[in-house]
């Protein structure tokens, strides 16, 4: 091997591993990427979409789906693991993608805090 050249993982099927990719003993194709300092993992029994599912396995997405799902997740800075946002982060993300926004629009922000804490009150009903 000539030097300065690296060798590319590849799978049982000689396709090239990207980043983050690899297959684990069992068969089992895994990606791990770091969410603050902490490495996260997601499996799949395909790394293509294309892919035939092992006999007697339940049916997933395949790792570069999954790849390109989380790349979404992190690139619209959504939680990619529980999808959990509050009503004032959805708040400040908007505004952040808008350019020139008047005063107005940015208190906005905090009248939804008291939805953000679930403070919510029940309106009286007036049917009887």
């Amino acid at each position: 091997m000539p030097a300065g050249r690296t060798k590319t993982r590849r799978d049982s099927k000689h396709r090239v591993l990207r980043r983050g990719e690899s297959i684990r003993a069992d068969g089992k194709y895994q990606f791990k990427y770091h969410i603050n300092d902490k490495p996260h993992f997601v499996y799949s029994w395909r790394l293509e979409p294309t892919d035939k599912l092992p006999v007697g396995k339940k049916t997933c997405l395949s790792l570069r789906e999954l790849e390109k799902q989380i790349g979404y997740d992190l690139d619209t800075l959504s939680d990619p693991m529980g999808k959990n946002i509050t009503v004032g982060e959805l708040v400040e993300r908007y505004l952040c993608t808008k350019t020139g926004v008047k005063p107005n629009a940015r208190q906005l922000q905090f009248r939804a805090e008291p939805f953000e804490k679930g403070n919510f009150q029940r309106e009286k009903d007036f049917s009887d």
